[in-house]
């Protein structure tokens, strides 16, 4: 299958996660215990717990990737990955991928075959960790904060580019039975977005 034009974002965000816990989970190098040990809230120990959760997935808990969430899934905390907004980058130009820069006007090249017009665009996603044990959500939290931070320059090279990293505040719901904490990280990038050209003057 041909390699696609474009990425999707939240899919790309996925998948890149889960192949950093697979690499947890098979690396000699404790990677948790380098990130986590010596921080604990209210006596969870974020280290012992995301061992536990993440690499031996014991208690029957394991952590849950979505991009919506399902009211029914009451097993363990689940991450949902959603694309918060998108706005142009700043730029007024018509950027032809490998191309440079050409005009409005150039929609296709000398010899009739289609270019390809790419715009930037900066985008803000957020990944919102839910669970039923709030220190559960400040360690996975953490972890996936310094999972991220590992992975950025593979994020990069993947076409996120200019990645920051920052955070939502926490809540909890008292509403949902049971109670649901939550807290949610920000990413914010730019990326480029493809498509070939379709030839002025169509009727």
């Amino acid at each position: 299958m041909a390699e696609s034009l474009n990425i999707f974002p939240e899919a790309l965000v996925k998948e890149s996660i889960g192949k950093a816990l697979s690499h947890i989970k098979s690396s000699s190098t404790d990677y948790l215990a380098v990130l986590l040990n010596g921080m604990a809230l209210d006596g969870y120990n974020f280290y012992q717990q995301a061992k536990q959760l993440l690499v031996e997935e014991a208690g029957g808990r394991k952590l849950l990737m979505a991009y919506g969430y399902d009211a029914q899934h009451t097993a363990g905390p689940v991450m949902i990955i959603s694309t918060e907004s998108e706005e142009p980058a700043t730029t007024n130009e018509w950027l032809a991928l490998g191309q440079g820069f050409v005009t409005a006007d150039d929609l296709v090249l000398g010899d009739g075959e289609s270019t390809y017009f790419t715009r930037r665009k900066k985008a803000t996603m957020s990944l919102t960790i839910l669970s039923d044990n709030p220190a559960e959500v400040a360690m996975l939290y953490a972890a996936v904060t310094g999972m991220l931070l590992s992975i950025q320059l593979h994020l990069h090279l993947s076409g996120l580019e200019q990645l920051t990293i920052g955070g939502g505040s926490s809540a909890r719901y008292e509403a949902l039975l049971p109670a649901i904490s939550n807290r949610s990280i920000l990413l914010n990038f730019e990326y480029n977005y493809s498509a070939p050209s379709i030839p002025a003057g169509l009727q």
